[in-house]
């Protein structure tokens, strides 16, 4: 027998027209880690008077695919059909920066793209579905699996920064298993991926910015890791299973959550007082206040690769504007020999108008236009 190795094998996802209807169009994605796969339902019959130790059956619940992805994200093109699953909407401006865009005067930086990720305004709770493909590999092509789901939902998209290290995305992922098809033997699906340099690197640049809602700046802090957290809580399989099938209706989206967590190296002790006082500049011997400290936060991360002739960078930016984030921080824990830090968690609240919260990329153009994230309709 021949050991079979993970490196050849693919995933992919294809962008829906709505529930049901399968995709054909695949993005792929070069993996670190991933444990997304059909998972199978069993439980045993209920005890039973009769004197059996053990259970007398056991029975199939269902069949639904669910797991993660962990990436390296390239910031050339196939990402934002993941932010766009994640998110749900996104428009995209030629000849144009982050800044541009956020200064409401795009159109300012030729050759550059910018694409706006954010969520539907006429309905928060919007999610596109989308179609996996994910290859197990095999040395003999004939004994190659391909892994079909459909109507998959992302559950959850986690941006992580750390010092001295590429940043990392992680997308939790649900979807239904047809009932036609869910394996496909020797699918001869092959993989075309993004330009490889245009990953986010933290060494040489990135900044957080936070301020509170009586700020008209943002102020840098230094920071020693910043996670990004986008959480769509979806309806249980289980909740949403017929009889007469295994397999799930549907994934609805119930709820959503986004969070900002980052550790902060303590230069002064106003931000961790400011926080359990909920006042922006506290005064010596300030009490613990029931109202919560408001602000915004401002998070850019950025590529060591240059956007084809131009001085910009292949760039991610996520933020507030609002004033629509609570700031809670952590207890201070003081090791021996170690700086000083504190973990400040920021969670994003609904606004009365506007985004809840932006996240852009910008890119080059291919082929002298912008990528499409033109959804099928």
């Amino acid at each position: 027998m021949t050991l079979q190795m993970t490196s050849a094998g693919l995933f992919g996802i294809a962008p829906q027209t709505g529930l049901g209807a399968a995709g054909d169009s695949f993005s792929w994605f070069p993996l670190v880690n991933c444990d997304f796969g059909p998972l199978e339902g069993q439980d045993n019959l209920p005890p039973e008077i009769g004197g059996a130790a053990l259970p007398r059956g056991r029975f199939k619940t269902g069949i639904v695919f669910g797991g993660n992805l962990d990436i390296v994200p390239r910031l050339y093109e196939n990402i934002g059909w993941l932010l766009q699953a994640a998110i749900g909407m996104v428009s995209t401006h030629a000849d144009s920066n982050i800044q541009d865009v956020i200064d409401g005067a795009p159109g300012g930086t030729a050759d550059v793209c910018t694409h706006h990720f954010y969520f539907k305004t006429t309905d928060e709770f919007f999610i596109p579905y989308v179609t996996s493909h994910r290859l197990l590999p095999h040395d003999v092509a004939a004994s190659q699996v391909g892994e079909i789901a459909e109507d998959c939902r992302v559950t959850n998209m986690v941006i992580t920064a750390t010092p001295a290290a590429v940043v990392a995305m992680r997308f939790g992922l649900l979807g239904r298993a047809t009932a036609a098809t869910v394996w496909d033997k020797d699918p001869g699906w092959s993989a075309t991926y993004d330009t490889e340099d245009t990953f986010m690197v933290t060494s040489c640049s990135g900044s957080i910015k936070l301020k509170d809602s009586d700020d008209a700046d943002f102020a840098e802090f230094d920071t020693g890791a910043v996670t990004f957290t986008l959480t769509n809580n979806v309806l249980p399989p289980a909740q949403s299973r017929k009889v007469g099938s295994g397999h799930p209706i549907d994934f609805p989206v119930l709820s959503r959550g986004c969070v900002l967590m980052t550790t902060c190296y303590v230069a002064d002790y106003d931000l961790y007082m400011q926080s359990f006082g909920g006042v922006a500049t506290p005064v010596v011997d300030t009490g613990w206040s029931c109202v919560p400290y408001t602000g915004d936060f401002d998070v850019t991360l950025q590529s060591a690769a240059l956007i084809g002739a131009t001085a910009e960078h292949y760039q991610m930016r996520f933020r507030t504007a609002g004033g629509n984030v609570n700031f809670m921080v952590r207890p201070i824990v003081l090791m021996p020999n170690q700086p000083v830090v504190f973990q400040l968690v920021a969670s994003v609240q609904s606004t009365d108008a506007g985004n809840p919260f932006d996240l852009y990329i910008q890119n080059g153009k291919i082929a002298d236009a912008c990528p499409d994230y033109t959804w099928p309709s």
